[in-house]
């Protein structure tokens, strides 16, 4: 099974996070990663990079990159040391701090079929609409409005029509003959 991102979310480094924490506001930062970064003996911060020093006494710099948004703002981004690109957030992978490609890590919903895909679709349709399992008729809630019903059944709907597409596609049915 392939790493997840949502594996390695624990310990990652989040540009956007230290912004809102106001260590990327212009000033320098020395930081004791202490158990927030396990691996990590120090951290440390100005506006254009971040040098990170392990246990073992390796160090890791990364520079930081600034895109403007929504007319006013600007947004952090980290530099990868080792493609180059820019990721928003590090995660610890192979003993180093990596982008997500660098890593090889996906997210838990790329490693899911598209039939598991929509039948969980489905199944939140079915428990918003309080049932368990696949009910035979569909009936409204008592509190619900008509309009979010009708979205809802039509959803619902939509998603048998490609499940059932999907299977005429991809499984094989014995053909009958002479019936």
């Amino acid at each position: 099974m392939a790493m997840t991102v949502e594996d390695h979310r624990g310990d990652c480094l989040d540009a956007c996070e230290m912004r809102r924490q106001g260590l990327l506001d212009g000033g320098r930062y020395e930081l004791d990663p202490g158990l927030r970064w396990p691996k990590l003996s120090e951290l440390r911060i100005d506006r254009t990079g971040i040098a990170l020093t392990y246990k073992s006494g390796r160090q890791q710099v990364f520079a930081i990159s600034w895109t403007r948004y929504s007319r006013t703002g600007l947004r952090p981004w980290f530099v990868c040391d080792q493609c180059g690109q820019r990721a928003a957030r590090l995660y610890y992978v192979f003993g180093d701090y990596r982008c997500k490609h660098c890593g090889r890590l996906v997210h838990e919903c790329q490693s899911v079929s598209s039939t598991k895909r929509l039948r969980a679709k489905q199944a939140a349709i079915y428990r918003r609409l309080g049932y368990r399992h696949m009910p035979q008729q569909i009936k409204r809630l008592k509190w619900m409005r008509q309009r979010t019903f009708r979205k809802l059944y039509a959803l619902e709907r939509h998603l048998l029509n490609k499940l059932s597409d999907y299977r005429s596609k991809h499984i094989a049915r014995p053909q009958w003959k002479g019936l």
